[in-house]
């Protein structure tokens, strides 16, 4: 049996909204409410995410993952996390 994502399909638990994911070169409106499906909402969920959570979360997107690596999501994810909250997730 596999174990679930990293993620955890956990929303933010602020419960404000989470980040505007949008700010990542490469998501849309579509992969953002995409992303926000799978319990995705914030750039620290996506900056903690190792290759086991980016396989995960490719497939989970099908079909709408297939920039995540190209255009290092992860690490955009991570910049972003730095610049808007001092990089703590």
């Amino acid at each position: 049996m596999e174990s679930s994502p990293r993620w955890n399909g956990l929303l933010d638990p602020a419960g404000a909204g989470g980040d505007n994911l949008k700010e990542i070169v490469g998501v849309g409106p579509v992969i953002e409410t995409r992303l926000r499906s799978l319990g995705i909402t914030t750039f620290g969920q996506l900056a903690q995410m190792g290759d086991t959570d980016v396989v995960r979360l490719v497939a989970a997107l099908d079909g709408f993952g297939e920039r995540i690596i190209p255009d290092d999501w992860i690490g955009q994810a991570q910049d972003l996390q730095a610049r808007h909250y001092g990089g703590v997730y």
